[in-house]
């Protein structure tokens, strides 16, 4: 028989003697006393390689893009691999056979960081280094369990997780859990990897322990008032922050997100929230009811104030009126007298100068005045004692 190999395809074609031959298309064969095998061909995109595993045991890796048909006498196996695409802030740990180390020595590997932005290719000598870290355990939200984390890309920009400390006792004996959220940046690569295999487990135990000293410290309710201070890192986290300096991470920042009690326990601190609520609320309305009606006094007290400054201005303008009248009234007296006095004193004068003319004429002024005064206003008679007997004094009082 015959057969016709096209372009692009290669055939191995066994003889009768067991000898191999490769056969690229196009081809027109004779297949007489041959076996003919159509051998596969392997591609790798410009983000893939080829894994080809040889049949002495030799592993390569050839970067794509490229094709490979698969060799029946080299080849064990050919798998097309997809290549490691790190963004800018993601690395991987690899580990590579030391060309230098002798081949009796132990320590024949060389620890190397990638970091992104790259599309890594793995070479022959390479494995990757699997991180198993501590993480959120599926059926219980919250909570940390051992190896729940299986990766080989490390991110390096900040991150965070949730944690619940549970069972936590106070100092009389009330047991709490406390949720916090941890926040941390890989800030040192090389340092994690030198001090520690779970840098998630040992964040998590130090700020356990941090968190389990901050409760102890204080009963129940003296926990509940100061609870606000879990998420002071400086002064609650030194252990969490002390121990993630020496492994290369930084604790960005901790965030309190409230704690959980027993049903009981709970209850009865509700209760107790209510009773001071009430209590506070009492106090405040008392305290706004006695401020109005100090209010109320005081408008009282201002207005009486105000109404008495207001009476004792317009009984002050009355007096001043009163007075000013009375001063008014006292002026004219005085000029109406002055003025009289002035007409009598001119009357006088006038009277004065007549008779000082009269006397200047000889006239005998006593016998004028009386004829002028015809019939007097009254008599007064005196008559004297009988004679020979002591001669009385006579006192006489006229009022005018």
């Amino acid at each position: 028989g015959f057969t016709v190999v096209r372009e692009g395809q290669r055939v191995a074609v066994w003889s009768l003697g067991g000898r191999c031959e490769f056969v690229d298309g196009p081809r027109f064969l004779v297949t007489f006393m041959k076996t003919i095998r159509r051998l596969p061909v392997h591609r790798a995109a410009q983000d893939q390689y080829l894994k080809v595993y040889f049949l002495d045991g030799r592993v390569e890796n050839i970067p794509g893009p490229t094709t490979m048909f698969f060799d029946p006498l080299e080849h064990s196996s050919i798998h097309v691999q997809q290549a490691i695409n790190l963004a800018a802030h993601e690395a991987m740990v690899v580990y590579r056979r030391d060309p230098t180390a002798s081949p009796q020595g132990t320590n024949d590997a060389v620890r190397i960081i990638v970091r992104g932005p790259k599309v890594h290719f793995p070479s022959n000598d390479e494995w990757e280094h699997q991180f198993e870290w501590h993480g959120e355990d599926p059926n219980r939200k919250c909570h940390i369990i051992p190896k729940a984390q299986k990766f080989t890309t490390l991110k390096l920009i900040p991150t965070s997780f949730y944690y619940n400390v549970s069972d936590v006792r106070t100092a009389d004996d009330a047991l709490v859990a406390v949720k916090v959220m941890i926040f941390y940046e890989i800030t040192d690569l090389e340092k994690m990897l030198d001090s520690t295999e779970d840098p998630v487990a040992d964040m998590v135990n130090a700020a356990c322990s941090d968190i389990v000293s901050f409760v102890s410290s204080m009963d129940y309710c003296a926990f509940v008032e100061n609870v606000s201070q879990l998420s002071d890192l400086d002064s609650i986290y030194r252990k969490l922050t002390s121990r993630c300096e020496s492994i290369g991470v930084t604790i960005n920042r901790v965030v309190y997100r409230g704690y959980h009690a027993s049903p009981n326990l709970q209850e009865m601190h509700d209760k107790a929230i209510e009773r001071r609520t009430k209590m506070r609320l009492e106090g405040e309305a008392e305290a706004t009811a006695q401020e109005i009606e100090s209010l109320k006094l005081k408008g009282q007290t201002d207005r009486a104030q105000a109404k008495m400054e207001m009476e004792q201005l317009q009984k002050k303008h009355e007096n001043t009126l009163i007075n000013v009248d009375h001063e008014e009234a006292l002026r004219r007296e005085r000029m109406e007298a002055e003025e009289k006095l002035r007409a009598e004193k001119a009357q006088n004068d006038q009277k004065l100068e007549y008779y000082r003319a009269l006397h200047g004429m000889n006239v005998d002024l006593t016998k004028y005045l009386t004829a002028q005064y015809d019939v007097p206003d009254r008599t007064i008679r005196i008559d004297g004692s009988p004679s020979g007997s002591q001669p009385h004094q006579v006192h006489l009082h006229e009022k005018i």
